[in-house]
């Protein structure tokens, strides 16, 4: 539900700006295998013991509706800081985009991914080092046009990322303390 919240505020962001939408299929595409089909399926099959309780939807929602916005949010603010700063192209400014939205949805799988175990804790550096490896790997890069090279607008997305998890983080503690 993450996914879905965060595209439809991207969607109507996109839309609002009148901006070029900052990703690619392939994008989105490297982002949801990596922060939620392959670490979806080990999560699930994982074992649980705690009782089936009363509840589900609104937990669901309570943690994926700040989780969405936070991510729909930054990586637009990420995104539209990009295209409106210097001579960078679509490729770099997306490239940020993905990086961005790739660092918040990697925060939410850690706020998932409780309680911490050594296979879970596994599974999330086995996740970041294969986007590291997108990164890093020339063929990969140029496969998933990823073009991480204006240094600028990296680290603005990636800031207000941070500042997105944080705010995220805090959002959920209290709406655990209500």
């Amino acid at each position: 539900l993450t996914k879905t919240i965060y595209s439809i505020i991207l969607a109507v962001l996109v839309g609002l700006a009148g901006v070029r939408f900052p990703f690619l299929p392939r994008h989105l595409t490297l982002i949801s295998t990596l922060t939620i089909g392959v670490p979806g399926f080990f999560l699930a099959l994982a074992p649980n013991l705690e009782r089936a309780r009363a509840g589900f939807v609104p937990r669901v929602l309570r943690f994926a509706i700040p989780a969405g916005v936070a991510c729909g949010v930054a990586t637009f603010a990420g995104y539209y800081a990009a295209t409106t700063h210097g001579d960078s192209s679509y490729a770099q400014d997306s490239s940020s985009a993905t990086v961005a939205l790739f660092f918040l949805a990697m925060w939410v799988l850690l706020l998932i991914a409780h309680p911490y175990t050594w296979w879970r804790l596994g599974l999330v550096a086995a996740m970041a080092g294969a986007f590291l490896l997108v990164l890093f790997v020339p063929f990969l890069r140029d496969f998933f046009a990823l073009y991480p090279s204006d240094v600028h607008n990296n680290v603005v997305a990636l800031a207000i990322a941070a500042g997105a998890a944080l705010l995220l983080t805090l959002a959920l503690q209290y709406n655990r303390w209500l």
